[in-house]
């Protein structure tokens, strides 16, 4: 379903309830640092704490109980806060999320490490899997394992924190680091344009539209709203503020807190 806002189609991004998934890229991940940090966006709610003693269903294998446990210890204080009684923990930045996942195996019991971030004005974009799987074998052993995941999932989202403190930032990001793929060429030119450099968003976005060898629907509903974006994109307030009321709309449908104001820094 297409919600419209002003005179440009908004589809917004959906988060799986249970997992989400990452686009597994191999070579160097960090070829420059941020030397900064970002300022959580202000809401006009808080995200409220369940319980411990009554989050995790009864029938919770031990080794998920471990991982939670960790996660409150370490990623908690850093504001993240778990999805649900997902194995998802979620770093809300107003515009854009940090997403922890210790994802199960189908087959054994442990975890795999992925984390990444997520654009709320489409969807995902940067991550990686940063932990092979990690197998359950007893309590004792499993419990620093779960420890240590956790804390590499901190010191990732630290990274990502610093990576991209405004949207400046991540236009930057792109410019050095040539998008492949059409979903990167759309969140780059989004980024370039919420940045006020439109003649890099156009480049960007031309790459989205003049793409012809995939007629699927979703595609071509992209290739649209790329098309409407792409006209909106030499006025920098303009856009922003089109952007930023798709942010609000996705943060809805994920029940995230509502936002006073997008701050795209």
């Amino acid at each position: 379903m297409t919600t419209v806002v002003g005179d440009t189609d908004v589809v917004p991004f959906v988060l799986k309830n249970s997992s989400f998934r990452l686009p597994l890229r191999s070579g160097s991940r960090r070829p420059h640092q941020v030397d900064s940090f970002i300022r959580p966006c202000a809401t006009t709610q808080q995200v409220e704490s369940v319980p411990a003693d009554n989050f995790m269903e009864q029938g919770t294998p031990v080794h998920s109980k471990q991982l939670t446990d960790a996660a409150r210890r370490i990623l908690r204080p850093m504001g993240l806060f778990q999805k649900g009684r997902s194995r998802i923990w979620l770093d809300d930045r107003c515009w854009w999320l940090g997403a922890v996942e210790f994802q199960p195996n189908s087959w054994s019991q442990g975890s795999y490490l992925n984390v990444g971030c997520m654009w709320l004005w489409r969807g995902f974009d940067e991550g990686f899997r940063v932990r092979p799987f990690s197998s359950f074998r007893d309590e004792e052993e499993f419990e620093l394992t779960a420890e240590q995941l956790a804390k590499k999932a901190a010191q990732e989202v630290n990274h990502y924190r610093s990576l991209f403190p405004n949207v400046g930032a991540v236009s930057s990001y792109y410019l050095s680091h040539r998008p492949d793929g059409f979903w990167e060429n759309f969140n780059a030119a989004v980024a370039c344009a919420l940045a006020g450099r439109p003649e890099d968003a156009q480049r960007f976005f031309n790459h989205v539209t003049e793409s012809s060898d995939d007629d699927r629907d979703w595609v071509l509903a992209a290739q649209s709203d790329a098309k409407h974006l792409s006209a909106a994109a030499p006025h920098t307030e303009r856009f922003r503020q089109t952007v930023a009321e798709r942010v609000r709309r996705t943060r809805e449908l994920h029940t995230l807190p509502p936002v006073s104001r997008v701050d795209f820094g």
